[in-house]
C-alpha cells in the first residue's frame, strides 16, 4: 500500500488503528479473567479433540461433529494455541480480543468504502466495537466462533465490495473463499452472508440487474449445503430437540419479542445477561402486535423520504434483520435459549450504521455548533466504553459470572449448580450448600407448576403460558431429573464437611430421581463414584465399593486420589498385591487437575 499515492489509505489505516487501541482499552478487565464452567471445559480444557498436535488430531477435527455443531476452524485455533503457547486462559483471551479489534477495523473499512464517508465508517466501527453487546462474544472464551466467523464474514464483505467497484474476478473469488471459511467457523450465522451481499447490491442500486442475482447462485448453493450440515449436526447430539416448539404462532411471537429485545439492548445496553428468561405469553403477544404496528408505521414514513434516505434505512435494517434471522426461533435448530447477546455480533452492524448516520446528520446541521456536537457524540461513545468496561468485569471468574447471571435471571437453575461448584472449589461448603438448596427449591417449583398445568390441560409444546416456570422449562435438561443433580452435589459437599451420614442419605434420595451417576460432568461423576465407594467400604459392602472405585478410575485414570483410595481398599480387604500395584501407579500418575475433584484429597485427610 503506497500512502503517498493514496492519502486516503493512510487516513483509513490510522482510523482503524485508533479503533484497535480503543477496543483493547475497554476490554482490559478481561485480561485477568479465568476459564468459566459455561462450556469452557467442553470446548477448551477437556475437549477430546484437543489432544497432542498431529495430523490425526486435525483429521478428527475436520471429520466429526462436536456438541451438535460443525466448527472445525474454531477447534483448530484452540489446538494451535494449546500446542504453541500452552493451555493458559490469557492466550485464548488475547486471540479473542485481537480478532474483535480486527473486526472493528474491517467494519470501518467496509462502511467507509461503501458510503464513501470516513466519518460514517468511524462512527459505525466505534459503535460496533465498543458496544457492551460485544462483551459476550469476546469475553467468553467458548464464543471464539463469533469473533472468528465475523472476521471471515467481514473480509468477504470487503472483497465483494471491491469486486463491485473494480470488477476484478479475483475479488469475487476471495469473497467466496472468505464466506466458506466463515461457514467453517459458525455456519449457523454465517449462512446469512449472501443476504448481506444482496443488501450491498441494493445500496449500490443493483437489485434490478439480472447479473447481480446470478452472481449470488454459488453463494446461496454453498449456504444451502451448510444448512443441511447444521441440522445434521444438531440431530447428532441427543440433548438437542428439533424443533423446540411446533406451534407456528409461538415461534413468530417469540421471534418478535427477540427482535425487540435486541433492538432495545442496542439502544439502551443495561441489565445485559448471559441468560435471558423466556417472555410470558401475554408479553410475546404484545411484542408481535407492537412490532407489526412499528413496521407498518416505518414503511409509511419511509415512503415520504428521499431515495438516498430510503436506501440507507433499507441497508441498515436489512443487515440487522438478515443477520439476526438464524438466531430467531423461526428456524432455530433445537435452540433452547430465548436470546443471547452473541447472536447480534454481525447483525448489530446494521443498527450501528443507522445510529452513525444520525451522528453524521447531527454534525451536518450543527456546523455552527461543531464543538457541542462533537462533545455530544464523544460522550455517547465514551458512555458505551464505560458500560463495556463494567460488563467485561462480570466475566472475571465463575463466582462473579454466575452471581451476575442469577441476579438477572433467577430462574436459571444451572446458575445455582455452577456457583455452588465454584464455592466447593474454594472450599466454602456452607455457601455451596445454600446455592444447592436454593436450586433444589427452584426445581420443586418448576415441577409443581408443570403438574398444575397438566391437570388443567396445558400442553408443553404449545408454548403459551403466563407462568414464568412453565415458560422457562427449556432450562431443564430433559434426560435427567434436575433434583438428582442438586442432591448429588449436596452429598459431596456434606462429605467434604465430614458428615457421612447426611451424605449417604442425600445420595440415596438422589437415586430416587436418577439411576446412576455417569451423566454428570467428568469431575462430578468421578467424585461421586469415589464417595460412593468410600461409603460402601465403610458400610462393609466390599463388592459394591470395588465397583465404584473401578468406575472412578475409568473416568480419569491419572487422578492420584483414585489410586490412593483403591490402594487403601485393597489393604483393608487383605489384597496387598493389588494395593502395591495401585501405589506403583500412584508414583507415575500424580495428576489431580480436575478442579472439583481436586477437593477429593480431603477424603484421605479424614482417614
Amino acid at each position: 500500500m503506497n500512502f503517498r499515492k493514496d492519502p486516503d489509505s493512510l487516513k483509513r489505516t490510522l482510523c482503524a488503528a485508533m479503533g484497535l487501541v480503543l477496543v483493547f482499552i475497554v476490554f482490559r478487565p478481561f485480561f485477568h479473567a479465568q476459564f468459566l464452567s459455561l462450556d469452557d471445559p467442553q470446548y477448551i480444557t477437556q475437549n477430546p479433540l484437543l489432544g497432542a498436535f498431529s495430523w490425526h488430531a486435525v483429521r478428527r477435527i475436520w471429520g466429526n461433529f462436536y456438541f451438535g455443531q460443525y466448527q472445525p476452524l474454531v477447534h483448530l485455533t484452540y489446538l494451535l494455541e494449546r500446542h504453541l503457547l500452552g493451555n493458559d486462559p490469557f492466550v485464548y483471551r488475547f486471540t479473542n480480543i485481537l480478532l474483535h479489534a480486527a473486526n472493528t477495523g474491517l467494519v470501518y473499512v467496509w462502511i467507509s468504502r461503501l458510503t464513501k464517508s470516513r466519518l460514517t465508517g468511524i462512527l459505525t466501527a466505534l459503535l460496533f466495537g465498543l458496544h457492551p453487546l460485544r462483551v459476550e462474544s469476546v469475553a467468553w472464551l467458548s464464543a471464539r466462533k463469533d469473533v472468528l466467523f465475523g472476521f471471515f464474514y467481514l473480509l468477504g464483505m470487503n472483497a465483494y465490495l471491491a469486486y463491485l467497484r473494480c470488477g476484478r474476478k479475483r475479488d469475487y473469488l476471495f469473497a467466496g473463499i472468505f464466506f466458506f471459511l466463515s461457514l467453517l467457523s459458525k455456519a449457523a450465522l454465517a449462512v446469512t452472508w449472501p443476504l448481506a451481499a444482496v443488501m450491498v447490491d441494493g445500496y449500490e442500486g443493483r437489485w434490478r440487474e439480472k447479473g447481480a442475482w446470478l452472481e449470488k447462485i454459488p453463494f446461496f448453493f454453498l449456504a444451502s449445503i451448510f444448512i443441511f450440515i447444521i441440522f445434521s449436526a444438531a440431530r447428532s447430539f441427543p440433548l438437542i430437540v428439533l424443533p423446540a416448539h411446533s406451534f407456528v404462532a409461538f415461534r413468530v411471537a417469540c421471534s418478535c419479542s427477540a427482535i425487540l429485545l435486541y433492538a432495545g439492548k442496542m439502544l439502551c445496553p443495561v441489565r445485559l445477561s448471559a441468560v435471558y428468561a423466556w417472555p410470558l405469553g401475554w408479553q410475546m403477544e404484545a411484542a408481535a402486535v407492537f412490532l407489526s404496528l412499528l413496521l407498518l408505521g416505518l414503511a409509511y414514513a419511509v415512503r415520504r423520504l428521499p431515495p438516498s434516505s430510503r436506501r440507507n434505512i433499507f441497508f441498515g435494517l436489512g443487515i440487522f434483520l438478515t443477520g439476526i434471522l438464524p438466531a430467531l426461533h423461526l428456524f432455530a435448530a433445537g435452540q433452547t435459549m430465548f436470546a443471547a447477546d452473541r447472536y447480534t455480533y454481525i447483525a448489530s452492524i446494521g443498527l450501528s450504521y443507522l445510529a452513525a448516520l444520525g451522528g453524521v446528520w447531527l454534525f451536518s446541521i450543527g456546523r455552527r455548533f461543531f464543538f457541542v456536537c462533537s462533545v455530544t457524540v464523544a460522550a455517547g461513545i465514551f458512555a458505551l466504553g464505560v458500560l463495556t468496561w463494567q460488563r467485561t468485569a462480570a466475566w472475571k471468574d465463575n463466582g462473579v459470572f454466575w452471581t451476575d447471571v442469577l441476579a438477572k435471571c433467577p430462574l436459571f437453575i444451572d446458575g445455582y449448580l455452577n456457583r455452588g461448584d465454584y464455592f466447593v472449589e474454594q472450599k466454602d461448603e456452607d455457601k455451596a450448600l445454600k446455592d444447592y438448596a436454593a436450586g433444589l427449591a427452584m426445581t420443586s417449583r418448576f415441577f409443581a407448576a408443570e403438574e398444575a398445568a397438566e391437570a388443567g390441560g396445558f400442553s408443553e409444546r404449545q408454548g403459551w403460558s403466563d407462568d414464568p416456570f412453565l415458560q422457562n422449562e427449556s432450562f431443564f435438561i430433559k434426560d435427567v431429573d434436575p433434583r438428582s443433580r442438586f442432591l448429588v452435589r449436596m452429598a459431596l459437599a456434606r462429605a467434604f464437611k465430614g458428615d457421612d451420614v447426611a451424605s449417604a442419605a442425600l445420595l440415596k434420595k438422589a437415586s430416587d430421581y436418577f439411576d446412576g451417576i455417569g451423566y454428570f460432568p467428568k469431575d462430578i461423576s468421578l467424585q461421586s463414584y469415589l464417595l460412593m465407594g468410600f461409603l460402601k467400604q465403610a458400610a462393609g459392602d466390599r463388592q459394591e465399593a470395588e465397583i465404584f472405585y473401578r468406575k472412578a478410575w475409568e473416568i480419569y485414570p491419572p487422578y492420584a486420589t483414585v489410586f490412593k483410595n483403591r490402594a487403601y481398599f485393597y489393604i483393608a480387604i487383605g489384597r496387598p498385591g493389588e494395593a502395591v500395584e495401585m501405589l506403583r501407579g500412584l508414583q507415575v500418575n500424580t495428576m489431580g487437575v480436575i478442579p472439583f475433584a481436586a477437593h477429593g484429597d480431603d477424603f484421605d485427610a479424614r482417614r
